[in-house]
């Protein structure tokens, strides 16, 4: 399972449910929760923390706090309509 954070694009998402990848998303569970709630949410539910915020980084590094993963994807630049095709590719 991967937990899309809120700032991961909608086409992201839609592209990875549709491939069948289960993808709950902090939007639509837990609207504007802190980061350090989003990781425990995701530690909670043995999920993948997908972000584009490197402050996710302090909080596994140097906090230590329990987790499965976080994927840091940067797109800057790519089109929004094409993000979900770079991103996974089946």
């Amino acid at each position: 399972m991967i937990l899309a954070d809120e700032n991961i694009a909608a086409p992201i998402v839609e592209r990875l449910r549709a491939d069948g990848v289960t993808v709950p998303q902090v939007a639509e569970i837990a609207p504007t929760v802190a980061d350090s709630e989003v990781l425990r949410l995701a530690a909670e539910h043995d999920a993948i923390v997908l972000t584009g915020d490197k402050d996710f980084g302090e909080l596994v590094v140097r906090e230590g706090r329990a987790h499965r993963g976080v994927v840091l994807l940067r797109l800057a630049g790519a089109p929004r309509r094409d993000r979900g095709s770079l991103v996974y590719k089946r």
